[in-house]
């Protein structure tokens, strides 16, 4: 998503403007992030700052059911003609105007998304998951297996301990 900066460009450092944006990500899970962008003209280049909201779509890591949730962050970033740094790792961790005086901010709406998802994520703090033995959805109902007293790791533990208090 490019977006000129032209306008600002031959002004004054503070000069700034705001675009609202609607990004579609070309991934595997063709997710639309929408939001507002704030650039900001600098000594250096530009400043861009974000606020970015989108749907994500996740399967609960208890009970395996699919389900959406929303998600909002936000970013800052600098955008810069020239390398004003001295170290080559810096470098590469900065954003480039482009020739034609547009900035892409696509890589940081996709880097800031990936950093700002959630791992293990659950359709309810409640979710109760599946049964351990026959793998039935617990939410939606009980199932009939037997209920375990114990974990079954420790079972041949519990035999052993049973019969060793039994006289011989």
């Amino acid at each position: 998503m490019k977006i000129n900066v032209e306008s600002i460009a031959s002004g004054k450092i503070g000069e700034k403007f705001e675009h609202d944006f609607t990004y579609e990500m070309q991934s595997d899970m063709n997710r639309v992030v929408k939001g507002k962008l704030f650039v900001m003209k600098t000594n250096y280049g530009f400043n861009v700052r974000a606020n970015c909201f989108t749907n994500l779509k996740h399967t609960c890591s208890r009970c395996l059911e699919n389900f959406e949730s929303p998600l909002e962050f936000s970013f800052s970033e600098r955008f810069s003609k020239e390398n004003h740094s001295t170290s080559e790792s810096d470098m590469k961790d900065d954003f480039r105007i482009e020739v034609d005086g547009n900035i892409d901010v696509s890589r940081a709406i996709e880097q800031y998304l990936i950093i700002e998802t959630p791992f293990n994520t659950v359709c309810s703090n409640d979710c109760k998951g599946l049964c351990q033995q026959c793998g039935a959805n617990l939410n939606q109902g009980e199932c009939s297996c037997t209920p375990r007293l114990s974990n079954p790791a420790w079972e041949n533990l519990r035999d052993l301990w049973e019969n060793k208090t039994k006289p011989v």
